[in-house]
């Protein structure tokens, strides 16, 4: 699959998550550091205002890397408490400066319309289930995967929190069958799984920047100099 000029699938790649604020030091930090393509937690940045946004987009479009928007609600990890009306008139006026978009599957009364956006300018789109309290039964996983799919995704998401093996071996399990995923174990005990699961097909793998957005997450030089090891 390819995600603006990057190919996904053929190798790890790491998408460095920039939060916060974009400012060309951080910039250069995540492409030096080593990330294939950049998050924009938009929900994270301090300024939301739509013009300085767009400028934040230029800004980082000047990399070269590709973008990949996200404004994630407070449900699933989001820093800003921004109702959905508000997160779709910003993925309205962002979509067309980036490649890719990411709203999560449980955004019933926005989803539909930020995928019919991003078709409609050719963006890639990953629908995304995050949870950070447990990793739900197989069944429950793979209907998250078929409702993707039936949503329109290019990728499906599964972040879960990781508890034990058990847990462990049941993302493993769904990576292993199913295609077209991006699967990440969070917590301590699923930091394995940003390593191992690119190689087992796990389209991206994430790691901070600045910061981190998701527990276990590890920074991008770090994850990096993993994968250079193996």
């Amino acid at each position: 699959m390819r995600f603006g000029r990057l190919t996904l699938g053929s190798r790890p790649r790491i998408v460095g998550v920039i939060t916060g604020c974009v400012s060309a030091p951080l910039l250069r930090k995540a492409k030096r550091d080593g990330a294939d393509l950049l998050e924009l937690r938009v929900d994270t940045f301090r300024r939301l205002d739509v013009e300085g946004l767009k400028e934040d987009v230029a800004c980082a479009r000047s990399t070269g890397l590709p973008l990949l928007l996200t404004v994630r609600s407070a449900s699933e990890g989001g820093r800003t408490r921004m109702d959905d009306t508000q997160r779709l008139s910003l993925y309205r006026e962002l979509i067309p400066l980036v490649d890719g978009v990411d709203v999560e599957l449980s955004a019933t009364s926005i989803v539909k319309d930020v995928v019919r956006l991003a078709r409609d300018r050719k963006k890639r789109v990953i629908l995304s289930y995050h949870n950070f309290s447990a990793t739900p039964p197989e069944g429950r996983l793979r209907a998250l995967v078929r409702c993707g799919r039936r949503l329109g995704a290019d990728a499906v998401k599964i972040a879960t929190t990781v508890k034990n093996t058990e847990d462990l071996k049941r993302l493993t399990a769904l990576l292993l069958r199913e295609e077209g995923l991006i699967v990440i174990g969070m917590g301590r005990r699923g930091l394995v799984s940003r390593v191992l699961f690119p190689y087992l097909g796990s389209l991206l793998t994430y790691a901070g920047v600045s910061g981190r957005t998701a527990p276990g997450q590890p920074a991008v030089k770090e994850l990096k100099r993993f994968f250079s090891a193996l």
